[in-house]
């Protein structure tokens, strides 16, 4: 697959080694292609924070499933007032302590902490 830029080939490795996830034709084009790709129709430049907003993007999707980390988790359930800020605050010792705040979601639901 062609590296559209340094930085997205880089993304790419992440997105494997991380969470699994090899990135497809379809799925490239879907993100860059130049006149209906997602960062086009959004008008993102290429960076580090459009990236993961588009990694964001296509788990919400359902594109990617299990692109999540456990962080953005527990941070839109917060959201969602699923939980108090209290729960908040020992969910984010709890997993830190336990080395998993900033891994994806599917390895803290594995080991059965989520």
């Amino acid at each position: 697959m062609q590296n559209l830029a340094p930085l997205v080939g880089e993304w790419y490795s992440h997105l494997e080694n991380q969470y699994s996830i090899v990135v497809s034709k379809e799925d490239a084009d879907y993100l860059f292609n130049p006149y209906t790709g997602v960062f086009t129709k959004f008008g993102w430049a290429i960076n580090a924070d459009n990236l993961n907003a588009a990694r964001r993007h296509m788990a919400n999707a359902g594109k990617w499933a299990g692109a999540f980390s456990v962080q953005e988790h527990v941070d839109a359930r917060l959201a969602r007032n699923e939980i108090g800020f209290a729960t908040y605050n020992y969910e984010f010792n709890r997993l830190t302590r336990a080395g998993i705040w900033n891994k994806p979601l599917r390895e803290a639901t594995s080991k059965g902490l989520i």
